[in-house]
């Protein structure tokens, strides 16, 4: 097949969003499919790639790996201001509330560099499928605009709620011009609930798998640190300080260290420090996957905050795969803790820093035994196996 998915994030960007669509794009080409990842530019002042150029790239490309192609922002300043929270309100609502109505996304300046790209796209690769992840709208209109022009079937992906991101009063409106789509993917079966009531249809689930194989062995020696490795977003800050509080209230012979590995690194300093936590902490910032895993892998138990409003965190399956255990604060979902169950992953939920010391108290150097059986569904090969096997059925019932 030939396909081109749409995400508003770079891959090559330090941020979850960039996460899914760079997985899928590589695995489809590793299970043999001519595959394009078109983006947004890496940072604001980048020009992106030259549209005079993509179709000697698509002719000249190897295949074996997918083809990234980004397009850049055409300026439109009040916009940009206005979504990143620099106007104040109430006009930073008018501007986004006009933005949404009149154009249907508030990444239009994205939308708008990207239309150099469609007929290139569309003439040098004949793609079958366009696959486009919400992320926002506008990687939707991209996604569809380019079907268009190429003639082809287009599939939305749908990776976060709804309500969050599109104003009131104007939910069912938006959703109403993206009629034409020919199937829908969901991050889960909390986001396959929540689309329903937005979009009417049959939802597929494909989840975000693990990116490492599981080191399944078990630590034959003593580790002396206790090492709590927190890592991804810590929104506002009110989780950590539970966090916090449940390790000084921990009773344990080793020495206690708290890890952090993500953008809010800062976040996590600066409450250690301004409230004066007794606890000796490493910010490790931004790490790359193989960083990251290799210090998860190594954690005596690894830790998130749950973010309730994002129906299903993309790490859960990440840190279960690495056969430690994992806490998510303040609980998790049934359809995560389901997940673990069958796998046989260890995944506590604690809300009070009394919960929290009582589980870290209990928690040992051993591996979780992972079913890997069970586990292997989750893979991103797997998922991605599941994919194809979606686009095929939509490009089977194409007219």
């Amino acid at each position: 097949m030939k396909i081109v998915l749409v995400n508003h994030t770079h891959p090559d960007s330090p941020h979850v969003a960039a996460l899914r669509m760079s997985e899928i794009a590589k695995h489809l080409s590793a299970a043999g499919d001519q595959t394009i990842l078109f983006s947004g530019p890496l940072h604001i002042d980048d020009p992106g790639d030259d549209p005079a150029l993509v179709e000697t790239r698509i002719e000249t490309h190897d295949w074996s790996k997918p083809l990234y192609i980004s397009g850049p922002l055409v300026r439109t300043p009040i916009r940009r201001a206005a979504r990143e929270g620099k106007i104040v309100p109430p006009f930073r609502q008018v501007i986004i509330g006009a933005t949404y109505l009149f154009w249907g996304g508030i990444f239009c300046d994205w939308r708008a560099g990207s239309s150099a790209f469609l007929t290139p796209v569309a003439k040098a690769f004949c793609p079958d499928l366009v696959y486009g992840t919400f992320g926002n709208t506008d990687a939707w209109y991209v996604a569809r605009s380019l079907a268009v022009t190429a003639k082809c079937p287009w599939v939305a992906d749908y990776k976060d709620p709804w309500n969050k991101f599109i104003p009131i009063g104007l939910r069912h409106n938006v959703a109403s011009r993206f009629t034409d789509l020919a199937a829908m993917t969901v991050f889960s079966k909390a986001h396959g609930r929540d689309a329903s009531a937005w979009f009417p249809g049959k939802k597929y689930v494909v989840y975000s798998g693990y990116r490492a194989e599981p080191n399944t062995k078990k630590s034959t020696k003593k580790n002396d640190i206790f090492r709590v490795c927190l890592s991804g977003s810590v929104y506002d800050g009110d989780k950590v300080r539970l966090l916090l509080e449940g390790m000084i209230r921990t009773s344990l012979s080793q020495k206690i260290v708290l890890f952090y590995a993500g953008n809010d690194g800062g976040v996590v300093d600066k409450i250690v420090e301004q409230e004066n936590f007794p606890v000796e902490f490493e910010n490790l910032g931004y790490l790359d996957i193989a960083a990251l895993v290799q210090l998860q892998a190594s954690a005596t138990v690894n830790v998130y905050i749950r973010n309730e409003e994002s129906l299903f965190q993309q790490k859960v399956i990440e840190l279960l795969a690495l056969g430690r255990p994992v806490m998510a604060i303040p609980g998790e979902s049934a359809e995560a803790s389901d997940i673990a169950r069958k796998i046989g992953g260890e995944l506590i939920g604690a809300k009070t820093p009394g919960e929290i010391a009582g589980a870290l108290a209990v928690i040992g150097d051993d591996r979780t035994e992972i079913d890997q059986g069970r586990l292997q569904p989750y893979s991103w090969s797997c998922q991605t196996k599941k994919l194809r096997q979606i686009f095929s059925d939509v490009m089977d019932g194409w007219v």
